[in-house]
């Protein structure tokens, strides 16, 4: 956790790993200058928790049925497989095709905050677009979507095996 953008290189291993920009408008790049291998224990969690979350190269994010989380620090809107705009977390195509968890779960607009001892997942996303194809097949079989507004897909298609969430407006997403 830190209050400055962030770039990860390298690899990181662990259990249960946690990576967050604490600052509104904030970033965190996995890859940002070189390739980023990031691995937990099957079935444990990875989190990335910023206002702007993106890959930059191609690398790999995973944990076996485990669970990968992309949450923005502050209340905005999260675009998913979208080109960017200001003021709204996009999760890139890059960082989408780097994640495989096999048949474990991808989780966008909310996070567990590990470092604060929780084990439940906090909201924080405003509303989630997919403004882009999003294809999960073998990376994910889970997709939950978690929003304080609403989740629509003007973009597509999503392909993957479950979507489940909450959202506070109504959602208009279709598989």
């Amino acid at each position: 956790v830190d209050a400055e953008s962030l770039a990860l290189n390298g690899a990181y291993s662990g259990n249960n790993l946690f990576f967050e920009v604490a600052a509104k408008g904030g970033t965190l790049t996995v890859g940002g200058s070189a390739p980023a291998t990031i691995s937990a224990a099957a079935g444990d969690l990875i989190a990335f928790v910023a206002d702007g979350i993106s890959a930059n190269t191609t690398g790999s994010i995973g944990n076996a049925g485990g669970t990968v989380e992309l949450a923005p620090f502050s209340p905005i809107n999260v675009s998913l497989a979208g080109s960017g705009t200001g003021g709204v977390m996009t999760i890139n195509g890059t960082l989408l095709a780097d994640i495989n968890v096999g048949g474990g779960t991808l989780v966008v607009g909310g996070f567990t905050n590990l470092p604060a001892g929780s084990s439940t997942i906090m909201t924080t996303a405003g509303s989630i677009s997919l403004d882009g194809a999003v294809n999960l097949s073998g990376r994910a079989g889970t997709l939950e979507l978690l929003a304080n507004d609403g989740v629509t897909e003007p973009g597509g298609p999503l392909t993957v095996g479950t979507v489940t969430g909450v959202a506070a407006g109504t959602p208009s997403i279709s598989t």
